[in-house]
């Protein structure tokens, strides 16, 4: 079990490298767009709230960046200097949205919140129980399956809680660690179930998409 630990663990820490790659290659400007498309996705912006509030994340990105930088500053004054960016950021972005936008948002963190009320552990139970009702899996699958989960959803809930991160950063992080969690997945899914868990994501991610 220890060798099985160290494997994951080895796959799952390539995601700081490759996101971190992935991250410097993107201009703040990409980045803004990218955070303005998301957004785009949740509340359906119109082409003008789109064009401000675009311009309000290279703001908010090159604040950041600004904060970084500065060696006047140690690191907690940074961390408080964020938490103030962020606010006036959050608070600048919502001034452009309509009350319905707005109240649609609310609701996503609502429902992103409650979904954080999981603990690793939790999160990771759950997901074990759904993959091996759906996949057949044997007990010794379960077992290394259980094990990838719970490493997977600690790294992601670190990244969460990563106040020095930006919402952008966190996602690309995130991200890296499923495409990896998918990777080790591999080692222990016969091609069989690995196919059906393929079949299952994509019938999720259509599901999230209607």
């Amino acid at each position: 079990m220890k060798k099985l630990s160290l494997l994951f663990a080895a796959l799952l820490v390539t995601v700081s490298v490759s996101a971190q790659d992935l991250e410097a290659k993107k201009s703040p400007e990409e980045r803004a767009k990218i955070m303005t498309e998301n957004l785009a996705k949740d509340v359906d912006l119109s082409e003008e709230q789109k064009s401000k509030i675009e311009a309000i994340n290279e703001q908010y990105i090159a604040d950041l960046k600004a904060i970084k930088a500065d060696e006047s500053k140690d690191e907690e004054q940074k961390r408080e200097a964020v938490k103030e960016v962020r606010k006036n950021w959050k608070n600048a972005v919502e001034a452009e949205l309509t009350e319905e936008q707005k109240a649609k948002l609310k609701e996503l963190r609502a429902e992103h919140k409650g979904q954080l009320k999981l603990s690793p552990e939790e999160r990771a139970e759950k997901k074990t129980a759904y993959l091996k009702a759906e996949l057949g899996l044997s007990e010794e699958q379960t077992e290394k399956v259980r094990e990838l989960n719970l490493i997977v959803a600690q790294k992601i809930a670190a990244i969460k809680s990563n106040e020095s991160l930006t919402e952008e950063q966190k996602k690309q992080y995130i991200a890296g660690n499923k495409k990896d969690f998918k990777k080790a997945l591999s080692t222990i899914l016969t091609k069989e179930q690995m196919k059906k868990f393929e079949e299952l994501k994509k019938d999720h991610q259509e599901k999230e998409n209607h």
